[in-house]
């Protein structure tokens, strides 16, 4: 129930705050606030009532959307919001978990302890905080690493002229999106054969 809850809220927020700041219902932040809100209810689902669900939810679809916002702003690459989506609304569950976990619930599982608004003190909140900086470090070595020997083997850059003509095209053969191919046909008068 949780679940459905909070993507609920994650919806309802982002297309609310869409309308607001873009003057326009904006489908896709919408459906980026369900993600969201799925993304930060996960770790949390099973310690918080479903009131705190709706907190969780409308809160991850807000964030999500403001940091795209930004990203965008910034000039920052994440084509599809991947980071707004998962890194940042995973980051704002994991902490959500240390404020609302409900102590009856906390007593249901056995796991952990009460969360910071239910008088748990800051006890859940700081192994949350832990995890959340520990996981972070995890990442950032390990992608270092990664992205280093991709870098000395096969580089990470495209070049200049396939980044013009788009990775759907240079990496794949195809268009990605169907309105690029009726751009296409319609500037050409015909179907390009994409096979070569």
């Amino acid at each position: 129930m949780n679940t459905n809850i909070a993507a609920a809220a994650g919806a309802l927020a982002a297309l609310f705050i869409s309308w607001a700041v873009l003057g326009k219902a904006d489908i896709p932040s919408m459906l980026n606030g369900i993600l969201a809100a799925f993304v930060a209810i996960t770790g949390a689902c099973a310690f918080v009532e479903p009131w705190a669900a709706v907190v969780i939810g409308a809160v991850a679809g807000t964030i999500t959307f403001f940091t795209a916002q930004w990203f965008d702003r910034k000039g920052i690459d994440d084509p599809v919001y991947a980071f707004s989506v998962h890194g940042i609304a995973g980051m704002w569950g994991a902490v959500s978990t240390g404020l609302f976990a409900a102590p009856r619930l906390v007593e249901i599982t056995e796991v952990g302890q009460a969360g910071l608004f239910y008088g748990g003190g800051f006890a859940q909140l700081g192994v949350q905080l832990l995890g959340l900086i520990g996981t972070f470090a995890f990442v950032l070595v390990i992608s270092f690493v990664i992205l280093y020997v991709m870098k000395i083997t096969m580089g990470l850059r495209v070049t200049e002229e396939e980044e013009l003509m788009g990775l759907d095209i240079s990496e794949h053969g195809t268009y990605g999106y169907p309105e690029q191919m009726k751009l296409l046909v319609e500037s050409e008068g015909k179907t390009p054969d994409l096979r070569s």
